[in-house]
């Protein structure tokens, strides 16, 4: 009896195991790794050395000293403790997901659970949108604060707005990336909804907004959902914010070639080595203090020499939401936002761009950067 319980309970661990290796095989082939994912295939290390061990000793007749053993099985659990102290004490070389509290993602991917890999095979959602499903809820932790978003109908954080063409309030829909759709903030604390009350507080022209921002989007995502809303509604204005981020979002996704017609997306293929590099954060350390690398996997040398390309590409990407404004009717007003750092540094990658376009007086085009530093300035002055 003893030993059929044995036997049972070791299938039943074989089967779990099995389980959880294809399971995460599958998910780190489409770029997606957690913690679950390196125990798993620390285990089938130590698996693959035992069956290696016993097969010495069973066909060969070669017992393995026991000393060894126990050396391997040292350097294993100091690697396996080495790989948890680098992922959450130490907090190394860990992306914007897995600091949020997700699983690894890869960049060059856009499917990260279960669910997506499903739809993405089944075609039940058009991937040419980075949404979510509708009327869906979640919660960010952000610095200890946990923040709702709550999507409507179109999957976007706002609420549920019906096109109203004969509506006496201007509709402005504000596009961009996770600073746009607010991660870190209340739904209505946007900077999307402090423009609508600032603008309705101080002008007889009173407007309503749609937040259209999303996590992750770039100007290529935001112009084909554009095109899509516009299907809907008849805008006023369409604000479209684009900071540095983008830029990285262009060298890793492409440009227009990324839109396959069949409805899914195809983004540049990373490194071979990604998946090691999803699983491990030893070999993330190694792989960042011998290449220098930088998030998007490429060496600072390479992603320099790409970088002048995505500029270009995105300021073709502004010319199409500019040609499309003067086909459907609505102003477009690009916002170049900076971050913290190139404030104080003054070194912005879209100064160029953003005065080449504003050259030409068809366009609206606001530089952040160059406010910013002058209140930045000004206030300085005041305090000395």
């Amino acid at each position: 009896m003893k030993k059929i319980l044995l036997y049972g309970l070791l299938i039943a661990l074989s089967a779990w195991f099995l389980f959880h290796l294809i399971k995460s095989s599958i998910l780190l082939y489409f770029g997606v790794a957690s913690l679950s994912t390196t125990i798993t295939f620390y285990l089938l290390a130590i698996l693959i050395g035992a069956a290696f061990f016993l097969l010495l000793k069973k066909k060969f007749r070669h017992a393995v000293p026991a000393n060894l053993i126990v050396l391997l099985v040292t350097v294993w659990a100091s690697l396996l403790v080495g790989e948890i102290s680098l992922r959450y004490t130490m907090k190394k070389y860990i992306t914007y997901n897995e600091r949020l509290g997700y699983n690894y993602r890869s960049f060059y991917s856009y499917l990260d659970n279960w669910e997506s890999i499903k739809m993405y095979f089944t075609k039940k959602q058009s991937y040419w949108y980075l949404q979510i499903p509708p009327n869906y809820s979640r919660k960010y932790t952000v610095d200890g604060h946990t923040f709702s978003h709550n999507y409507n109908s179109l999957s976007l954080r706002d609420d549920e707005k019906q096109p109203a063409p004969d509506d006496s309030l201007k509709l402005v829909i504000g596009m961009g990336d996770s600073f746009t759709e607010g991660i870190g903030t209340a739904q209505d604390s946007t900077w999307i909804k402090f423009f609508e009350r600032d603008i309705n507080a101080c002008s007889t022209n009173k407007i309503r907004t749609l937040n259209a921002g999303v996590s992750g989007s770039d100007p290529y995502f935001e112009y084909v959902l554009l095109e899509k809303l516009l299907r809907q509604y008849q805008p006023h204005t369409v604000v479209v914010a684009i900071n540095t981020s983008d830029i990285d979002d262009v060298i890793i996704k492409g440009g227009t070639e990324r839109f396959l017609p069949d409805g899914r997306l195809q983004f540049r293929k990373p490194p071979v080595w990604e998946p090691l590099y999803a699983t491990s954060f030893i070999f993330r350390a190694a792989m960042h203090t011998a290449f220098d690398l930088d998030w998007t996997l490429l060496t600072m040398k390479e992603k320099e020499m790409r970088k002048a390309e995505a500029i270009d590409s995105i300021g073709d990407c502004i010319k199409r939401f500019h040609e499309l404004g003067k086909q459907k009717g609505f102003k477009l007003v690009v916002v170049f936002h900076p971050r913290e750092d190139e404030i104080k540094t003054g070194e912005f990658p879209y100064d160029a761009l953003a005065a080449k376009l504003a050259a030409d007086t068809t366009y609206t085009i606001i530089n952040m950067k160059k406010r910013v530093c002058q209140l930045r300035s000004y206030y300085q002055g005041q305090l000395r």
